[in-house]
Formats: structure tokens, C-alpha cells, sequence
């Protein structure tokens, strides 16, 4: 039975689906059972994957999830064409995969990840700014809590709040020097700073997140897979293949 997962609805996107050239290609019959496999895949307990319990299908049951009934022959055929075709891709185990699929799944859960750590950083922090304000005068005067004292100088020098991934994401593709592909070391230099309560590498608060990023993302480059992905994507490929 499948997993349940956050989304329950599939993303698919028919100006991509019209634009694969790889995939408007193919027989009409063979691009069925692509679209076939796409479903499975979303529905399945790893989403991604066509598998049960972390196992390939066999050729029978192959045929018969996709509607083959007893013609094995056939159904091996089309999924040899669509192999060949490098629509999709199969593990070490065999199992076959939606390369984009699982690239955006993962994607999905470490901005999850992400944007409940920048939740939890924040409401902690919104929860002391709001106990402090609560300290009368003559209370301060009787504690003489310097940690207030400085909570409060920051306060009055209106200390920027951190963002989510999201609008950290937003503003990077505002800037001279972005580039479509920078996502996965933008998102990795979030988490870091993130996980570091907002220091760079040499432990320095970052008081301007938005000053910080324009300074760091002139030094980021595109790898060779990088640019492999994002041909994939410009080719069609998202959700697709």
C-alpha cells in the first residue's frame, strides 16, 4: 500500500509534457505507458520509484500494473523502447526512477527541513523579545539582567530579522549575479548559516543577511552535473523524465 505523503496532489506541468520533444516522440501507445509509469511512480510507497517494498516488479506483475494483462512481451517491449530512450532510469536494483521526480522530492523535503529550523530560530527569539518587553522598570532595576539590557539595545537598533529559504531564494534571483542552477548552493549555504544561528564561517553574527548574500553568491559556480540538470529541465524534463 502507498506511503502517504505531504502532497497529495502531482505537479504536472503540460507546457513541459508538450515541450519533450524525447517524449512527443514517441508512439503514441509507448508515450501511454510513460504517462502510466508517471502516476505509479507519485503513487508509490518511495515516491519516484517504480517498486514494492524496496524491490523491482517482475515482468508479469509489470505487465499487469500497467495494464498489459498476460502479454509480457509487450509490455517488456515498451519499457525497453522508453529505456533506450533515456526517458527514464533504473538503480543498481533494477528499479526503474523519475530522475526529476526524486531530484524534486529531495529538494521538497530540505526546504522543509530548512524553513522549520528558520521557524523555530525565530519564534524563539520573538518569544524572549516579548518576555523582555514584559519587565517593568523597577523590575530591571531590581534584577540587574544584563542579557535583558542587551536584548533590548537590539531591539531599539531594530536588529533584521532572518528570512525562510523562500524569501532568501526570492531575493538571491533579484540580484546581478544570479544564475539559473545556483538553487542547490544557495540552499546549502542557508542551512549552513541557518544552523549556525545566523554566523559566518569566522563565528560573526550576520547583521545584514541581504548585504552577506550579495558578497557570497559572486563566488558561486555551476558544475558540470548542474548544467546537465538544467538542460534536463529546459528540454522538458521536469516531472517528466
Amino acid at each position: 500500500m502507498a506511503k502517504k505523503h505531504d502532497l497529495p496532489a502531482m505537479p504536472f506541468y503540460w507546457g513541459d509534457w508538450f515541450k519533450a520533444t524525447d517524449v512527443q516522440s514517441l508512439p503514441k501507445d509507448i508515450r501511454c505507458t510513460w504517462f502510466e509509469l508517471l502516476g505509479r511512480m507519485w503513487e508509490s510507497e518511495k515516491r519516484g520509484f517504480f517498486c514494492s517494498n524496496g524491490e523491482p516488479f517482475s515482468a508479469e506483475e509489470n505487465a499487469l500494473i500497467l495494464g498489459f494483462g498476460n502479454d509480457i512481451n509487450l509490455c517488456n517491449f515498451h519499457l525497453n523502447f522508453l529505456e533506450k530512450k533515456g526517458i527514464f532510469s533504473r538503480t543498481k536494483e533494477g528499479i526503474i526512477y523519475s530522475r526529476r521526480m526524486v531530484r524534486d522530492c529531495k529538494l521538497s523535503k530540505t526546504r522543509k527541513l530548512a524553513g522549520k529550523k528558520g521557524m523555530k530560530i525565530r519564534y524563539n527569539k520573538n518569544l524572549t523579545n516579548t518576555i523582555t518587553t514584559t519587565i517593568t522598570n523597577t523590575e530591571y532595576e531590581n534584577e540587574k539582567n544584563i542579557s535583558v539590557l542587551n536584548l533590548n539595545l537590539n531591539a531599539k537598533k531594530g536588529k533584521e530579522k532572518y528570512p525562510t529559504f523562500d524569501e532568501f531564494l526570492e531575493y538571491a534571483k533579484t540580484l546581478k549575479s544570479w544564475q539559473p542552477g545556483f538553487e542547490v548552493q544557495l540552499e546549502a549555504k542557508f542551512n549552513q548559516w541557518n544552523e549556525e544561528d545566523w554566523k559566518d564561517g569566522f563565528g560573526k553574527p550576520i547583521k545584514n543577511w541581504k548585504t552577506k548574500l550579495q558578497n557570497t553568491i559572486i563566488y558561486f559556480k555551476i558544475n558540470k552535473q548542474q548544467k546537465m540538470f538544467e538542460k534536463e529541465a529546459e528540454d522538458g524534463f521536469s516531472i517528466i523524465s
